[in-house]
């Protein structure tokens, strides 16, 4: 395992020769977490939670997936990958049982490590959580997201080509450039405006999806079919099954809300749902930090 500390990136050698990239923060002997970034983010999203997870006593390790940042590709790979990874990259750093907690297109990522590997997972967080592509669930999704889900379903050239075209069309560089941003402003749902008009908070995450877009600019498209490209059994795990101790952090104008309670309803363990103010991006605010790093310091003594 190497480090390289000017640049704030670790790695681990995995059993098949790639390496995955990783960051801490947070408390260094605190309750040991694995966070995961949402979807055209990278490890750097850490940053956001680094103050709370001191102040919670919170060990936050944040992942570089497979192609993004720092990490070596893994081609064709699927949600059911991801938890021997992390397994491998917790060996490495010698920790036995772990907390996991994902944002957006991270939460799939922190339900298959719950769902696949429970008897490391202590407790997962889902932070506005992207859901199965089950139309039922998508009801209070945004419109656009509603229509990918439809041609995904439907007609997956399409939709492969249209997830495609939004990932090109995505340039970080208008949350780095202030002038750009308050031009763009008007785009953003208003519930998310309050979050995303902190310019700190702003510059962290532009910085972290500018890392994230790095090696794969298209990284949008190819999360998008891992998520929702193969049919209903996209995810090759039954989310519903996870009965480890689960926190759904919910955004009051989020679409995650009716996924979330279907987890709350079907566990058979300590479960529960919590709002915060703002929709989806909203999950990088300062509220929806402290929520989280809460949640996984009150996994302190099953880990």
């Amino acid at each position: 395992m190497d480090t390289g500390p000017a640049t704030g990136i670790s790695h681990c050698t995995l059993t098949d020769g790639r390496r995955l990239s990783y960051a801490e923060w947070g408390a260094a002997d605190g309750v040991p977490a694995f966070y995961f970034h949402g979807t055209t983010s990278s490890r750097l999203e850490g940053a956001l939670y680094d103050s709370e997870a001191r102040a919670k006593g919170v060990r936050l390790i944040t992942v570089d997936r497979p192609g993004v940042g720092d990490s070596d590709p893994l081609p064709g790979r699927r949600l059911r990958d991801w938890p021997a990874d992390v397994a491998q990259l917790a060996d490495q750093l010698g920790i036995l049982q772990y907390a996991v907690a994902g944002g957006s297109g991270g939460g799939p990522h922190a339900l298959a490590c719950a769902a696949l590997t429970p008897q490391r997972v202590s407790g997962v967080v889902l932070v506005n959580t992207a859901v199965p592509p089950l139309p039922h669930y998508w009801r209070t999704m945004p419109a656009p997201m509603r229509m990918l889900l439809w041609l995904y379903l439907n007609c997956r050239p399409v939709a492969r080509y249209l997830a495609r075209k939004m990932a090109a069309g995505r340039d970080p560089a208008l949350l780095l450039d202030n002038a750009r941003y308050l031009k763009a402003r008007r785009l953003l749902p208003a519930a998310d405006r309050p979050v995303m008009d902190d310019a700190t908070r702003r510059r962290l995450f532009g910085q972290a999806v500018v890392e994230g877009l790095r090696q794969n600019p298209l990284c949008f498209a190819e999360e998008s079919d891992i998520f929702l490209g193969h049919g209903p059994d996209t995810w090759q795990f039954e989310p519903l099954t996870v009965q480890v101790p689960l926190v759904a952090l919910c955004g009051d104008a989020d679409g995650s809300k009716l996924f979330a309670q279907a987890l709350i309803d079907n566990s058979r363990t300590t479960a529960r749902i919590q709002t915060f103010k703002g929709g989806h991006l909203s999950a990088l605010g300062a509220e929806a930090a402290a929520m989280s790093m809460a949640a996984l310091a009150s996994f302190r003594y099953s880990a």
